[in-house]
């Protein structure tokens, strides 16, 4: 990895941008979110980051694995869009995950908020082409917007 680089582990959104997974800060894994700014209607440049325990990073990994393993499927056209996991009802497991890192992760409290950079890990040449690439993340502060009140 980069200086001052941090690893990502898992992708959860990805759409014009990373928009969260599960990546370290600070050498830890934290859940990272995309925030939605109402008074922007878009996207900010805000990443709200959650601490997890390795508990949890551990189902985040495991559910990765049914993912990363069903992309690879997919891009070799060996399997149809329609059996993706994340579509419910495919993967008992997959599902389960999903249920426990939601209940987990909401429970979490906002630990910071940060600005970030993603980008590919150089050098990846064992997946299919047009499987999401390994990554790493380069935190920032993040440059918040706040709305003045209005005069009265």
């Amino acid at each position: 990895m980069g200086s001052g680089a941090e690893q990502v582990y898992v992708v959860w959104d990805l759409w014009d941008g990373v928009r969260s997974g599960i990546a370290d800060y600070d050498g830890a894994p934290h859940f990272f979110e995309y925030k939605f700014d109402n008074d922007l209607a878009d996207f900010s440049e805000v990443f709200e980051l959650r601490m997890i325990d390795a508990e949890t990073l551990q189902m985040a990994l495991d559910q990765w694995a049914i993912y990363r393993a069903w992309e690879a499927q997919f891009h070799s056209g060996r399997v149809k869009l329609e059996t993706h996991p994340g579509h419910g009802g495919i993967d008992q497991q997959y599902d389960q995950l999903e249920q426990a890192l939601k209940q987990r992760i909401s429970e979490a409290p906002v630990v910071a908020q940060v600005g970030a950079r993603f980008q590919p890990i150089e050098r990846q040449t064992d997946r299919p082409y047009g499987c999401l690439l390994d990554m790493e993340v380069m935190w920032s502060e993040a440059q918040i917007c706040v709305k003045s009140p209005s005069p009265t």
